[in-house]
């Protein structure tokens, strides 16, 4: 653990690190171990901070044709920087608990909410599903601006705290007594494999990651994504630097964390066509990524058929989880 004054002297050598030192960025390479140190220190938060667990609902869902019997719980809890994060739990209301537990990490736009779309197939296989708003998005976005945007600086923090709050709901779960938090994984489609990358990589409690529609270089996507926010971005800014949005997006880069997953497992999935996060930033991502990792393409873009990757998704968890 680290002491008052070793954290302090972590932090101002992370930050004289970001703002005078030439780290070579859009090389398609993650920082070298120093540099990598000065990054993971930004994740580090203060354990005794209290939660502060608020619940809203909690709903005793019957089964049905098509779910489970489960509980449905929609909770609180708080975060570093004062921020108080939204967040949602499904929990099997039949077998043997404790039962383990699957993080959703949402996509650009998204919120808790849809983590619904898996939180159904887990409980059926005796999974828990939790999911929060990540920064910027769901209950977290009115009066907010995007975190997208030519403030790039915005979009790193914004990373960045969501990884923490994702830590933050790995302590709430360790007081629960129906969730195994030894057996605890995260799923991230889209910008929450993104973070997800960050997440595993800095936090071992993880256990075997999944990376859905992921990519590494912050530059490199901005450069070649078509999703819309991005080609607007870049035609209303034509002598926007890319190699400079990777330098500040660095310390939250999945390019320079993705590898510290090893030696646990990690799953990921793209699809052959995918122009939102464009296939050269997939390929990047899994290059970097270190054994024992799995890698699967399908036949896709951005949106994977559901029907070839829950599949693949639940014999993962049954053999790992």
């Amino acid at each position: 653990m680290h002491t008052k004054r070793t954290v302090s002297a972590l932090l101002i050598a992370a930050a004289i690190l970001l703002a005078s030192s030439p780290i070579a960025m859009g090389d398609g390479k993650p920082v070298d171990l120093k540099t990598f140190n000065a990054f993971r220190v930004f994740y580090d938060y203060d354990k005794t901070l209290p939660l502060e667990v608020q619940i809203r609902d909690e709903a005793s869902v019957p089964a049905s044709e098509n779910a489970p019997a489960h509980r449905r719980i929609t909770l609180s809890f708080m975060s570093t920087h004062d921020e108080r994060v939204p967040a949602m739990l499904w929990v099997p209301a039949e077998g043997n608990g404790p039962f383990p537990c699957v993080f959703f990490l949402h996509g650009l736009g998204g919120n808790k909410g849809q983590a619904s779309l898996f939180s159904v197939d887990l409980m059926k296989q005796g999974y828990a599903t939790m999911s929060l708003d990540a920064a910027y998005h769901g209950e977290r976005a009115p009066g907010k601006q995007s975190m997208y945007g030519t403030t790039f600086f915005r979009l790193r923090d914004g990373y960045m705290q969501t990884v923490v709050d994702y830590r933050r709901a790995l302590d709430y779960l360790e007081t629960r007594s129906d969730i195994d938090s030894k057996r605890v994984t995260l799923m991230g489609i889209s910008m929450g494999a993104i973070m997800g990358s960050v997440l595993a990589g800095v936090e071992t409690r993880i256990k075997c990651p999944i990376l859905m529609v992921g990519g590494a270089d912050r530059g490199l996507m901005s450069r070649l994504s078509q999703i819309e926010v991005w080609k607007k971005i870049r035609a209303e800014n034509p002598k926007l630097d890319f190699d400079e949005i990777s330098r500040i997006m660095a310390p939250a880069d999945p390019l320079n964390f993705v590898d510290k997953i090893s030696p646990r497992p990690v799953l990921m999935i793209n699809g052959t066509k995918d122009e939102i996060v464009p296939v050269p930033a997939n390929k990047l991502l899994q290059a970097t990524a270190k054994e024992p990792k799995k890698i699967v393409w399908l036949e896709a873009g951005h949106s994977l058929p559901r029907a070839q990757t829950l599949p693949i998704i639940l014999d993962w968890l049954k053999s790992r989880l």
